[in-house]
């Protein structure tokens, strides 16, 4: 849900025009997605 969230917070500050939260916005999402990644990976172990 915060993903979907701060994806959505992007896209509003974007049109906005505010350049320096849209990078903090983007960061945060893409440690979100490295988070997710290793959880996955972590799933697909268990499952094995």
């Amino acid at each position: 849900m915060d993903y979907i969230s701060l994806q959505g917070d992007v896209e509003k500050l974007e049109s906005t025009g505010h350049a320096d939260s849209v990078q903090k916005a983007e960061q945060r999402l893409a440690a979100m997605e490295d988070q997710l990644a290793e959880l996955n990976k972590q799933l697909a172990e268990l499952s094995e």
